[in-house]
């Protein structure tokens, strides 16, 4: 590698990491769960165990245990937090830090795949302008750890491969088995590598490749056989929600790249990563030697996953194997100068599309900031004392809140939530509901679970970068209603 590539490479890492510090906790991710991941690494550091309060009472004692998630993140994020906090901006820094790993991997595993060097910083570039990996990296969520550990994985293994090394099989398996266990997206590709390993007959590679597979898995069952209805009740509802992945399918294959997700910005899966898909599988069958057939079969099934996966932002996990995917294309394509002529001229417009997207996202920061500010700060005194309130809003006011407001009960709620029982008690429990509006007609008034004497007392409008969109606070009781508003200054 040159010395002009190494600073060409320092440079995209400082620029994405300066970039993402500058969008900092303004940019709202289209579901509020962040706390959700932080709040069980926080109980794990101190000493409460790995449990989830703000959920209590809606998922089978998810108050103690959580379960609805692998473990490997929350235990990674109560290592970082013990040394650099656990509020969301300590979040968002440890997944900024594994954005920023997410690039260099992009890279080695180009150069790994027999990539050009110009074509290697190239995936790079794309990875790093493209706003759904900069959203994933800028959320305090497991999506980038997971992808991290996939693509280590990954790289692992080729070298595995290559160099016949079987001790890089073990490495590849452990990996992969944190992956797994950081997000069960990534099950569909370990399996393929284990298979391929089979395929081959590497009996010795399959062994250390499973080894640790099966170590991390056992380790989840222990903890799991803690609490077996517990488990089995809260991964449950994860996976009904899961099933719903045909309407985010659906929904990704057309070009509706310009819709966006509570007006912050484009985030569903491109419809050119089924092209990839379809060009690939004829490839293959036409025994074409442009991939080979793990690496074929590994992209395809990494994108349905991300499609069929029902979550937003599973898109931005799938990014940089998109773009190695389309650049390791690109480089075996380009067999004339006219081919290379237009590769520039496409690589040019979709850099320059890129550059446009962040540059709309940016400009809208301080426009956010400040109806993100006036927001918290008039629910902070709007409240009374000691109320119950339930929270679905964007931006999630649980973390201003809990500093400015501690004598409040906060209950999140999650779309994950299904147990209509449950539901309906906490809401007769809560004073009120502050949130978007729509995430209260789905889920609270079309199941009729909304008292009748409730009423919106107050409401802000949110000027995100494609569209503004509502928070409202409505007075579930009402005595509520009339309640005194209190200043906790």
């Amino acid at each position: 590698m040159s010395r002009l590539a190494l600073v060409a490479l320092t440079s995209l890492l400082v620029g994405f990491y300066v970039l993402l510090d500058f969008y900092g906790q303004v940019l709202q991710p289209p579901n509020p769960d962040e706390v959700l991941f932080v709040a069980p690494a926080q109980n794990l550091a101190e000493g409460k165990g790995m449990g989830t309060p703000v959920l209590d009472g809606l998922l089978p004692r998810i108050a103690e245990r959580t379960y609805w998630q692998p473990p490997v993140y929350f235990i990674t994020l109560s290592l970082w937090g013990k040394g650099f906090g656990f509020d969301l901006s300590s979040a968002r820094t440890f997944s900024r830090l594994c954005g920023i790993l997410g690039l260099v991997l992009v890279f080695w595993l180009a150069r790994r795949w027999e990539l050009p060097l110009t074509m290697s910083m190239v995936c790079v570039l794309w990875t790093a302008l493209d706003l759904r990996y900069q959203y994933n990296a800028n959320l305090a969520r497991m999506d980038s750890l997971c992808i991290v550990f996939l693509m280590a994985s990954l790289l692992a293994f080729t070298a595995g491969v290559e160099g016949q090394r079987t001790p890089l099989f073990c490495v590849a398996g452990l990996l992969g088995a944190l992956a797994v266990l950081t997000h069960l997206i990534a099950v569909p590709i370990v399996l393929i590598l284990l298979g391929e390993l089979v395929r081959r007959r590497q009996v010795r590679g399959v062994c250390w490749f499973a080894l640790p597979l099966l170590l991390g898995l056992f380790l989840w069952y222990l903890f799991a056989a803690q609490d077996w209805d517990a488990f089995v009740g809260q991964m449950a509802a994860q996976f009904r929600r899961k099933g719903r992945g045909w309407e985010f399918f659906l929904q990704s294959i057309l070009w509706d790249d310009l819709l966006p997700i509570f007006g912050v910005f484009p985030v569903n899966t491109p419809p050119v990563w089924l092209g990839l898909v379809i060009i690939t599988g004829v490839s293959v069958l036409r025994r074409s030697r442009f991939f080979t057939g793990w690496q074929a079969l590994a992209f395809s099934v990494a994108y349905f996953a991300a499609a069929f996966g029902g979550e937003i932002w599973y898109a931005g996990w799938f990014t940089p194997l998109g773009y190695l995917w389309a650049g390791m294309w690109s480089a075996k394509m380009v067999t004339s100068s006219k081919l290379r002529i237009l590769l520039l001229i496409t690589a040019i417009l979709w850099t320059g599309y890129q550059v446009w997207q962040v540059e709309r996202a940016a400009s809208a920061i301080h426009t956010l900031q400040e109806d993100i500010r006036q927001f918290s700060d008039d629910l902070a005194v709007s409240l009374p004392k000691g109320a119950m309130v339930l929270e679905y809003s964007i931006p999630d006011p649980y973390w201003e809140l809990q500093r400015q407001r501690p004598d409040l009960h906060q209950v999140q709620l999650s779309q994950t939530l299904d147990n209509e029982s449950a539901l309906l008690r906490v809401v007769q429990q809560a004073d009120y509901f502050v949130g978007v509006p729509n995430f209260l007609d789905y889920w609270v008034r079309e199941r009729r679970l909304l008292p009748p004497e409730a009423q919106i007392t107050k409401s802000w409008t949110i000027r995100a970068p494609l569209a503004a969109y509502s928070i409202v606070l409505v007075a579930l009781r009402e005595q509520a209603s009339h309640s005194v508003i209190l200043s906790s200054r």
